[in-house]
């Protein structure tokens, strides 16, 4: 079993926008993160949030992904940006708080700078949750704030 760092090791975020909670696979051109939706969690309304935010949870698991890979070549881990969103598909309005999702992301195209991703959401026991086709980008290394 890899042993993974934090994800706040991976994201150039700051609490409390860091929405996962651990990466658990990475081969390369897969990703695997889960988390949890907690109440104090941003975006939660009313004892739920909704599943729209399931696209951020997939942009930070790509986000995940590649800081890891940053990482793992001795690079600083960089901004990145969501270029586009196709496809998306949720199966349910809203989530409530405590649900356990795990994200998934796989690589269809792409390199370290550009890439396509196909994205799932599913509750902890399989359940769908949405999907989505992200294209994203990373930030020049020197335009990374510090």
């Amino acid at each position: 079993m890899t042993c993974f760092p934090p994800v706040e090791d991976l994201l150039p975020h700051a609490a409390p926008m860091v929405l996962i909670d651990r990466l658990l696979d990475h081969d390369g051109e897969t990703a695997r993160c889960a988390l949890r939706v907690r109440h104090d969690a941003p975006f939660v309304r009313d004892g739920q949030v909704a599943t729209i935010v399931a696209l951020e949870y997939m942009a930070q698991t790509v986000g995940v992904f590649a800081g890891y890979e940053a990482r793992r070549s001795g690079e600083e881990v960089r901004v990145g940006y969501l270029i586009s969103c196709r496809t998306m598909k949720s199966a349910r309005p809203w989530l409530p708080v405590g649900s356990e999702l795990n994200v998934f992301i796989e690589r269809v195209w792409g390199d370290t700078q550009l890439g396509k991703f196909e994205c799932r959401v599913q509750f902890d026991d399989g359940t769908p949750v949405a999907s989505a086709i992200l294209n994203v980008a990373l930030a020049p290394p020197d335009s990374t704030p510090q």
